[in-house]
């Protein structure tokens, strides 16, 4: 493989898969993915079968161990973490080399954590990454992954394009 391979949120690579069916596209975010790294696309909310538009989602109960709940107070927990699961291990039968995933995603948020709310109070009892941010940092540990703030230029971008370009060197020095 020529280019690292790089597990990206899908609504960042174009997809109209956002709860709200809005496009968060950036056209030069996206050159910089395509022109440095293989896009491996992915939406674990679509993939569990959640439609688009959909009801807004945000985290619940423990921030260690949160729950997904829409704004109609449906728990899509178990769906989300069962296509989470199948993800993670189909993603650790590849070369991934990093992750770009999107911010402030029930799912996805990774470089800066989201509120987690008591289901009784409504009020903020701590933080949390995304479920699938969680499962991926866990699965992948100490692998590159940013969001598309973090890539938005500057020494940040460049810091994770060459974390990314040593660990896909690395990878391909081992086989």
């Amino acid at each position: 493989m020529d280019k690292p391979l790089l597990c990206v949120s899908a609504c960042l690579a174009g997809e109209n898969v956002r709860y709200d069916g809005r496009s968060v596209f950036h056209p030069g975010l996206w050159e910089f993915v395509t022109e440095h790294f293989t896009p491996l696309p992915f939406c674990p909310e679509v993939e569990a079968g959640l439609p688009v538009p959909r009801q807004p989602m945000d985290l619940f109960d423990s921030p260690l161990s949160p729950r997904a709940i829409d704004r109609n107070g449906e728990d899509h927990t178990f769906a989300l973490t069962r296509v989470m699961r199948a993800q993670i291990r189909r993603l650790c039968g590849l070369p991934v080399c990093g992750a770009l995933l999107k911010s402030r995603s029930p799912s996805c948020a990774v470089c800066r954590r989201i509120p987690v709310f008591d289901r009784e109070t409504g009020r903020a009892c701590g933080e949390s990454f995304g479920l699938f941010a969680k499962m991926f940092l866990a699965a992948f540990e100490g692998l590159p992954v940013a969001d598309e703030h973090v890539l938005a230029g500057g020494k940040a971008r460049e810091e994770f394009l060459h974390a990314v370009l040593a660990r896909h060197t690395f990878s391909e020095d081992r086989t």
